[in-house]
């Protein structure tokens, strides 16, 4: 599937469809999860692959826990979408996710 097609994007118990254009952004280097050179969809569904994780488990990625605790949670999520320069569907993704995290936590 391409950027353009729309992706879907699972979180908590929740799919999301994101659709619209990767920008493709020149990336701070540490929101580039896949080594491409771009910040785009991709490196999205990676973080989103490693949310919740810690270190020593299936899909940890160190690149993912920009905060080096050893678990990819809200911080990391907070500074990926800093870091990145995503279109406004991705962008509403990920910021929903994080508001979502906030109620489950209060």
């Amino acid at each position: 599937m391409h950027w353009n097609d729309g992706w879907q994007v699972y979180l908590g118990t929740t799919w999301y469809e994101v659709t619209g254009t990767d920008p493709g952004t020149d990336p701070a280097p540490t929101a580039d999860l896949d080594g491409n050179g771009q910040v785009n969809g991709k490196d999205a569904i990676e973080f989103l692959r490693t949310f919740g994780t810690k270190r020593g488990q299936l899909h940890y990625n160190p690149k993912a826990d920009f905060d080096a605790d050893g678990v990819i949670w809200k911080p990391d999520l907070i500074a990926f979408v800093k870091a990145g320069h995503f279109g406004a569907g991705l962008n509403a993704v990920l910021q929903k996710a994080i508001a979502e995290i906030d109620q489950c936590a209060g």
